[in-house]
């Protein structure tokens, strides 16, 4: 699993490669794929080419695209091993990239509908009723009526925009910065099975914490061993204090030594790693009982 920053809203595509090295003798070898934001947003089960063989550069891998819409600032990318398979298979995920393609799309602002001026309406002049005299008739003429004159709209007075006031961001807190440990369940494992070492840090957090490690010994990873992290990096999730990384050794005919597999920590700003024991862990691949 791979925490990443993202936007919402924004669109992104994942693409990776997948393909399953050895022979397996049980049932079909997949993998799950998974993005999680506030909600899971691809959850799909595919399954890699098997090629049937311990041969690196025969194996062969399928190219998996998918297109997702983040919503959330925190995405999770996720790779599950699922299936029956044995020890003597593995599936492998290569090339993994995830691609922003847009920005979300704004929400368009209505635009107010004007209202309508009345056209004021001339009120009559009544015509005044004859006398009963023999007078002449008059008839008075019309006083005629005003047009208003319009009022000119007040100019609006311009409300100067408040300078933000900044605030310093705290220095990060020491203390909070954990301390990261590998140790490893077993000092030897034989060609065929499986061991672990494990990856812990010194407090659980609410956020995910990627650690970084290297590969050292006699053994050569691919050859004489596969490991269940491909990238050289591990992701202990959040709210746990630890995760493992699953060590296979892979089983040949030749009679050779012992051979060691080391696993070394890498510093990071994110987590401190111990002044002496704890930083690297040994186990040793043999082919004798």
């Amino acid at each position: 699993a791979q925490g990443f920053t993202t936007v919402g809203g924004a669109t992104y595509t994942l693409d990776f490669d997948a393909g399953i090295f050895g022979q397996r003798t049980g049932a079909e070898l997949q993998v799950l794929v998974q993005i999680i934001g506030n909600s899971t947003l691809i959850n799909q089960l595919v399954t890699p080419p098997d090629a049937g063989t311990f041969n690196t550069a025969l194996v062969a891998f399928q190219h998996f695209h998918f297109t997702f819409t983040a919503d959330s600032s925190t995405t999770i990318l996720k790779f599950t091993s699922v299936g029956l398979g044995n020890a003597n298979a593995d599936q492998l995920i290569d090339s993994v990239a995830v691609t922003f393609v847009s920005q979300p799309r704004p929400t368009p602002t209505p635009t107010p509908t004007p209202s309508t001026t009345a056209t004021p309406v001339a009120t009559p002049t009544p015509t005044a009723s004859p006398s009963a005299t023999t007078a002449p008739i008059e008839t008075p003429t019309p006083t005629p009526t005003p047009t208003p004159t319009p009022t000119p709209s007040p100019t609006p007075t311009a409300t100067p925009t408040a300078t933000p006031t900044l605030t310093p961001t705290p220095p990060p807190n020491p203390s909070a910065i954990p301390t990261v440990r590998i140790i490893s369940n077993l000092a030897t494992v034989r060609e065929g099975n499986t061991a672990t070492f494990t990856i812990s840090r010194s407090t659980a957090s609410v956020q995910p914490l990627t650690v970084l490690y290297g590969t050292a010994g006699g053994a050569r990873r691919g050859i004489d061993y596969t490991l269940s992290e491909i990238a050289d990096q591990v992701v202990i999730p959040a709210g746990e204090s630890s995760t493992t990384i699953i060590l296979t050794a892979l089983r040949d005919t030749a009679r050779e030594p012992a051979e060691k597999v080391k696993l070394i920590l890498r510093p990071n700003s994110r987590y401190r790693l111990p002044p002496r024991a704890g930083k690297s862990a040994i186990i040793k691949i043999t082919n004798r009982p």
